[in-house]
Order: C-alpha cells, then structure tokens, then sequence
C-alpha cells in the first residue's frame, strides 16, 4: 500500500476510525496500550484516552494477554498476521465480552508492538447504554443525545461539559433539537421536522462562538445520526475549534488502518482507486497495492453489477453524501463474492471506499436456511431410521464433512449401534478392520451429555484429523471427522444446533411411535376381545352338541365340522399317534386339501404341523405355532403385507388318558390369544371326557364283549414282583382309588409267607405302605396302598380287567371291552406300563345277564327262615332307615325275641346278601 497520507489526511484517517465499527488498538513491549480508537472505548464503556497509558490486562482477560503482547524476539512471529480468533474483553463494569480478532505483530524503530483489531459487529453489547454512556460521564467536548419521535427530532440527554458549556440554556431534556440549536446559532443546517440529523441526509456540519467564563469559545458542531435495531436518533458534537485544527495523524492510526477487517480505500474524482489498504488487497486477491491503484473501483463487478452501482449508487452519493448496500464482486481469478460497501462523498470531488467480504456471512446465512430445511424434513419423518439418514445426509451435504455418522442407544437391548453413516465412513469400516469411528468416545459423550473432541492417529485419510461426538441427549450421538475446516467454530455451532434438533425430532418420533402403539394395543385388545366372543360362542353352542353324539367317529367329525365352518380356521383335523410305529392316524377331518391329507399318511409325527402334534402328544398340552411372511408386491416387487400361518395342537385328554389330537389351522394370528389357548384346552378336555364315557358306555351297555388277554414279564406290575421274588401264585383282587393320586390294591397270595411278602412290598418303589388283611390256611390276603394301577388306566379307555394272575414271574391279564373298541390302542395303552406285553388271544363272547327276581330267589334259598323273617320285618319296620323307624330293642319284642338274638339273625343274613353281590358281580366277571 502507499505509505504516504492523502490529501486532507487527518479528514481521511478521522473518517476512516470515525466510520468503522471495528476496535483497534496498540500495545508496546511492555504491555501497555499506546494507541486506542474511540468504537473500543465506547464499546467497553470508557472515557475517551482512558485506556491510553494503561496495562493491558486492564481490558482483556487474562488468559487472552499473551496473545495481545508483544513476543520477544526469540519467537520469530514478527511481522507475521494471526488468524481470525475469538477473545474475551473486560468491560468498564467487569462483564466479560466475546469478540472477533487479528493480530499483527509489528517492529517499529527496533521495538516490538502489537496491532490488534477487535470487530465488534455482533457482539454481546449490553444496549445502548453500554455503547454510548461514557460520551455523558467523561467526555471533555458539549455533547446532545437526541431521538426521532415522529417527525421531530427530540433531546434525550446532554452531557456534563454541555451543561458547562451552555448552562444558560438550562435543562433542554425533551425540547426539540431545532430549538435549541436555533438558540446557540447552529441551526442553519437543521430544519424544525428534523432534516440534517436523519443518516440519509446531509449531517449538520457548522461553526458557533460562545461567551463562556469572560472569553469567546470556537466550537465545530457536527450532527452523528445513528441508527440501530429499536432506537434511531444521534449526537450533536461541539468541539472546539482549536483543538480540531490540531488533530494530526500519528504513526499508530495509520497502524489501525491497516489492520482494520474491512476494505478501506479513496477514490479520486474520476473514480479510480487512489489510497487502499491491505484488507482491500486481500479481498481481490492480490499481493501488491500498485495491482488496484489507478484501477476502476467498477471494473471489479461484472458489466451488470457495474451498471446498476454506476446507476444506483453514485447519483445517491452526490445527492445525499453516503450510499450503503449489498454487491456481488468479483477477485482477481474470476471468483464472485458477496461485498458488503459504503460510499462516502469526499470535498475534492472523490468518495471514500470501505468493503468488506461477507461470503462468510451469506455461507452462513445459506447454511442455516438448509439446516432449516433439513428441520422440516427431521420433523416430518416418521421413524428414527429415517430421522438418522437425514441426519448423515444434513451432515454431509450442508456442513461439509464427508466422514459421519449417527449412533442411536436402544433402551431394550441396551445397545449402542451406528443407525446410519455416510458412504466415506462405511468405506472407511469396511476398508480398516478394527476401526469404528471411535465407539468408545462417542459412547463418553453420550453417557455424559457433553462433546468429546479426540484427535485421530492414523487411519488412512483421516490421519491427523479431529473426531467430534456431540451427544444426542438420552438417544445417542452424532460423530463426524473434521478435516480441512477443522476449527471452523461456527460449523460447529451449526453442528450443535443441528444435534439439538435431531433430539427434537426423534423426541417427537418416538412419543408419537408411543402413542401409536398404544392406539394399535387397544384397537387389538377390542379386536382380540371380539374375537374371543365369538370364538367362545362358538365352543359354547358346540360343547351341547358333542353330548349327543353316540360315537367317537361323531364326536371327531363334528368338532372338525363346526370349527373349520368357522371365520376363525381355515382346516380341522384329529388325529391319533400310534406308539408302535410312531405314525399318525387320520381320525376326522375338515377342510384338508387331498394333498396335504395325504402327506399326514407318510410324514413323521415330529414333521406334522411344524412339530406341534408331537410336542402336544408328549406333553399332554396345546402348542402353537406361527410362521410369518412378507408377501412382495407385486407391481413394485418392495416388501408388502405381512401374513401368518399359524397352527395350534389341542390335545384331547380326560385326566392322564390322551385319545387324539385337534389341529386347527389359521392365517390370523388373533385367533390363537392366551384367553383363547385356554378356552382351547378346555375344549380338548370337553371332547376327552365325552369320547371316555362312550367308550364306557360301549363296554357296559354291549351284549357281547371283547375279551383280550395280554401276557407280560415285566416288574412294575405288582403281581409279577410278587410271584417272581416269592414263587408262589399271586392274583388281583381289587383297587379302591383314593382321592389322591394314589390307590388300595388287593392282592391275594398263595404259597407264600406273609411276612416275606410285607418285605417284597417295602422294596417297591411305588409301594407306600403294605398290611396283611386276612389270613387263611396256605393263603392270605395283601392290602398295598400304591401308585394308580393299569387297571384304572385302562378303563379311560374303555377297557376292563376282571382277572390278573402271576404265576413263577409271569402274569396273565384278561380284558374285557366292546367289540367296536380300539384294539391298537388298548394294546399300546397297556404297553405304556409294561412295553413287554404280547397279546395272546383275541375272542368275542355274549355276556350273560342275570335279572333281579333270579337274584332274590337264590338269596332265599341261602337265608333260613328266621334270618329271612328278621331281615324283611327290619326293611318294613323302618330299622335300616335314618333316622331309624324302630329301635333294635322294639323289633326284638315284635318278634318276641331277646335283643341279642335278633342281632345274630340280622348280622348272618346281611353277610349272606353282601357275599350274594359281590359273588354276583365276580361271576359276571369271570364270565
């Protein structure tokens, strides 16, 4: 840059520091401030040349003083400019102030300095007070604080010299500017709605004389209008005239010049670049001041941004003085740039230039409207996968980092997992085994909800780079690796505001994914609740209808019927496994394809129905299950409606005994609920109990029966323990089941010693206890109190065993059933308890009933007289009643007998008629 001082220069350089908002000062080798411009001093809240002659430390915090002094020489940063860099200020009240700096370490005659610009543009200004109170507490020149109120420009406040100055005037507070101007003699450029005093207008520029303490004072007034966000008004400044003629340019303003952010230059009258600072070559990317001096300031905007400053703004700056505004110019290599410029018309006919390059500002002011756009689209997705792709994309596409990616916390299976990352990032995973973008610390910053910055070793391009977790609070974390802009706080802080709006989104996601689903609970429990009406009615009606039937055949058939004709299944089958071959067995059906009826006779049991009949066999419980699937569809081939095939095994039981089992087929997974399930196996309990008591019925109401007889070795069957320890013959009498699951077992034992036998009993395991009941001469009778017998089971299913005799270890069983009984299945049944039993022989025989006369007349025949005459006049007289019509001793004196002996004929008679029944009911079974 020229080093010499324009024409006017202390106009020049007054309004080069007049017109910036930038701060600026100088500080020596020792760390005091040898220059300092009035915006600082205003800004921080001091009286002008107050910080002149005062340490450093005095306005700049103390972790910022190093950075403002002067190095030794021992540093080699001489003459070098830092980068742009944030800093604390200490005002005038002890508030801590962040601004913008650059500074410039200089050498003047051999002695080191520091120029430091400060740009307060923007920063935390605690209003107007803050910036302009010390113009009323210190200022030696009259100042007048005026407002625009309507159309009239109003005095707001005057400082002390002021009241000094022009005491006589008295309190001015709330007169109009014009009036008191008018009074002192400065109001030749002022007008009475306020014109001279507005920023668009020509300022009050005007000399006064006052006669102040026996002398005459020169003051130079000059009108300051200024204008900010809430407040438009301004100064009117006295300064005598004297003291303005000896303001002269000093080394240190010149310093502040060239330091300054913006572009500051003078124009002459034909409009080519006369003076320029350092900014104003930098901004047009040049490295010399000659490349710009002599130059058009036009010829740095393209021909139509030419023609509408040429336009627009020069006639502006000849009519009014000053022309601000936005441009697009354009930098030595061709390259646009958003311009922020100020016009300012100078008395030769020239016009002072200050730029300054907002690109930065527009970067920032286009980043934060895409991040507001990737709000809208944050706030408008549905799921949290959609919200983490956006997210990365948001990352990638407007702040720039190419390596990303977004980790989301899952509260259930207290995991934390990558939803989504940029495709640099996979690559990066993929490319370095091991490498995880750094798992660990964006787990920290997750946990404890604060940024975790780590600088990266080596990993490939990342190598010396920045890892940057900013946490999602109680969601996760967002990582990015920061590369070239590594440092660029104000990405940062964009990163941050994009995190706090990721957190609103998936805050709003996931309740409303909450609400959702509580909806889709109670839709389904009304569903479900519905269904399982209906289901019950269903069961309800067909429960009356299984009572009915006469054949287990029916009772099959009628249950497949009635439930595949349901909305609820789609097929009913029974189906019964045979413990021979392991086969099922086709019971009854509905709603089978010939296909699949046909399968069941070849397939395995464990592959029937994906499992659920063999597992409902061996456990004697309903299973269920369920296979889903994604149908596709079919004109975008994308995954469509989600489909269940679902089958449910009811087992059809009665107590221990099971006969079949109901398999039922859905494509509706609301069909098989837990309520349902339960009413299910209420079902197969239903059906179990009607098919045992037709079998039951089979077997007492035929006049014909299937005896089968059964031979078997095998120890767990008492009589076969018995004979093979003893040698001796031993035969089932009866059992007598107990209410628990236990029961009595009579066994009658010849040829052996009883108390041999009582020390067999105690070594069975299934043997309780054991007692000898009668004795006789080589024969006696055993009473074992046992787990329940084949005996019992058998009889669930329909069969009975009227004789059991072991003879030297093996025992032969007689059972009797109907002839339309299931033969294979009474023998597999037998064959649960004893797996060695062989069927010997198989015959059908008639069952001869004998009636009740034939029954009484061969009691009288047994009974004498006297027993008989006892017996019957008992009946009649009421004895065997309760209460009892008649004592013993009544009836003893009817019959004219003693007590006694009416006792014995009573006691003889009544052993005849009980062994008359129990002989009755042995013969039948011998039969």
């Amino acid at each position: 840059m020229a080093t010499s001082v324009p024409d006017g220069g202390a106009q020049f350089y007054e309004a080069v520091l007049e017109g910036s908002m930038d701060g600026f000062v100088v500080v020596n080798g020792d760390g005091v401030v040898v220059f300092v411009n009035p915006a600082l001093e205003l800004f921080l809240g001091h009286a002008p040349k107050s910080l002149l002659g005062r340490p450093v430390e005095s306005f700049v915090s103390g972790d910022e003083v190093g950075f403002v002094v002067p190095p030794d020489d021992e540093t080699g940063q001489r003459g070098e400019r830092t980068p742009n860099r944030t800093v604390e200020l200490v005002d005038a009240d002890g508030r801590t102030v962040t601004v913008s700096s650059v500074v410039e370490y200089l050498t003047h005659e051999d002695a080191p300095f520091t120029a430091c610009r400060f740009s307060l543009d923007g920063s935390d200004v605690d209003g107007e007070r803050t910036y302009y109170a010390p113009l009323f507490e210190d200022a030696a020149d009259p100042i007048l604080q005026y407002s625009h109120r309507e159309s009239t420009a109003t005095v707001r406040a005057v400082n002390e010299a002021f009241d000094v100055a022009f005491g006589e005037l008295g309190d001015v507070t709330g007169r109009a500017v014009f009036d008191v101007l008018a009074e002192v003699g400065a109001h030749e450029d002022v007008r009475e709605d306020g014109t001279g005093l507005r920023p668009d207008e020509t300022r009050l520029e005007t000399t006064v004389r006052r006669a102040t303490a026996g002398e005459t004072r020169a003051y130079a007034v000059r009108s300051i209008p200024v204008e900010r966000t809430g407040w438009h008004g301004g100064f009117v400044v006295f300064t005598e005239a004297d003291a303005e003629a000896g303001v002269e340019t000093t080394h240190w303003e010149s310093t502040a010049l060239e330091t300054t952010l913006a572009g500051i230059a003078v124009l002459d009258a034909d409009g080519r670049f006369a003076e320029v600072n350092r900014a104003t070559v930098e901004m047009y990317g040049f490295d010399r001041s000659d490349a710009l001096v002599g130059e058009s300031w036009l010829s740095f905007y393209d021909e139509r941004e030419a023609q509408r400053l040429e336009t627009a703004a020069v006639p502006r700056v000849d009519e009014t003085g000053q022309w601000a505004g936005e441009t697009v110019a354009r930098r030595a290599d061709g390259t646009a740039f958003y311009q922020e410029l100020t016009l300012t018309r100078l008395d030769d006919g020239g016009m002072f230039w200050i730029a300054q390059d907002i690109s930065a500002l527009e970067a920032t002011v286009e980043r934060l409207e895409a991040l507001t756009q990737a709000s809208r689209r944050l706030m408008a997705a549905e799921t949290t996968d959609e919200i983490a792709r956006a997210t990365v994309e948001t990352v990638e596409d407007v702040l720039g980092f190419d390596v990303a990616c977004v980790r989301l916390f899952d509260p259930e299976r207290h995991t934390f997992e990558i939803a989504d990352s940029t495709p640099e990032a996979r690559r990066l995973v993929e490319t370095y085994p091991g490498f995880d973008l750094d798992a660990s610390n964006a787990g920290r910053a997750f946990r404890n909800e604060e940024t975790v910055r780590v600088t990266v070793d080596e990993v490939g391009l990342l190598a010396e780079s920045t890892a940057l977790h900013v946490p999602l609070p109680e969601y996760g974390a967002l990582t990015v690796y920061e590369l070239a802009a590594a440092e660029d706080e104000v990405i940062s802080n964009h990163l941050h505001l994009l995190a706090t709006n990721v957190c609103t989104a998936l805050e709003r996601t996931i309740r409303e994914a909450e609400l959702c689903r509580h909806e889709r609970e109670i839709q389904s429990q009304h569903s479900e609740l519905d269904t399982l009406n209906r289901i019950n009615t269903l069961l309800f009606e067909l429960t009356p209808r299984l009572m009915t039937t006469t054949t287990r055949s029916e009772v099959y058939q009628t249950v497949c019927e009635e439930l595949a004709a349901s909305e609820f299944y789609e097929s009913a089958w029974v189906g019964a496994v045979t413990t021979i071959d392991g086969q099922l067995e086709l019971l009854a059906e509905a709603g089978l394809d010939e296909g699949y009826r046909r399968s069941l006779e070849t397939l395995p049991v464990t592959y029937v129905a994906q499992g659920t009949v063999a597992e409902a066999v061996q456990t004697k419980a309903l299973h269920i299950a369920r296979r889903y699937r994604d149908d596709p569809d079919e004109q975008s081939g994308t995954p469509g409606t989600r489909t269940v095939e679902a089958v449910a095994a009811v087992p059809l039981v009665r107590g221990e005994q099971i006969y079949g089992v109901l398999v039922l087929a859905a494509s509706r997974d609301d069909v098989f609920t837990e309520s349902i399930q339960r009413h299910l196996e209420m079902l197969g309990e239903a059906v179990g109990f009607v098919v045992g008591s037709i079998l039951n019925s089979e077997l007492l109401l035929s006049d014909r029966i299937l005896e089968l007889e059964f031979q078997t070795a095998f120890e767990d069957c008492l009589p076969v323990a018995f004979s093979k320890e003893l040698g001796c013959r031993c035969e089932f009498e009866m059992f007598v089941p107990l209410e628990t699951d236990r029961c009595l077992v009579y066994l009658q034992m010849s040829g052996a010693d009883p108390e041999e036998a009582l020390a067999v009993a105690a070594s069975i395991d299934n043997v309780d206890d054991c007692r000898v009941v009668n004795e006789y001469d080589d024969e006696f009778l055993l009473e074992l109190t046992a787990e329940k017998t084949i005996i019992e089971t058998l009889m669930r299913v329909g069969a009975a065993v009227p004789s059991m005799v072991a003879e030297d270890g093996t025992a032969r069983i007689t059972v009797e059933t109907s002839p339309k009984a299931d033969v294979r299945s009474i023998t597999e049944t037998l064959r649960g308890q004893f797996p060695d039993a062989q069927l010997v022989t198989k015959r059908e025989v008639s069952r001869q009933v004998r009636t009740a006369a034939e029954l009484r007349e061969g009691l009288k025949d047994t009974l004498t007289d006297k027993q008989l005459l006892a017996i019957e006049t008992a009946h009649v007289a009421g004895f065997y009643n309760w209460p009892r019509g008649t004592s013993a001793k009544e009836l003893a004196a009817s019959l004219g007998v003693s007590a006694p002996t009416l006792h014995q004929h009573l006691r003889k008679a009544e052993q005849k008629l009980v062994e008359a029944f129990f002989a009755e009911r042995d013969r039948h079974a011998a039969e």
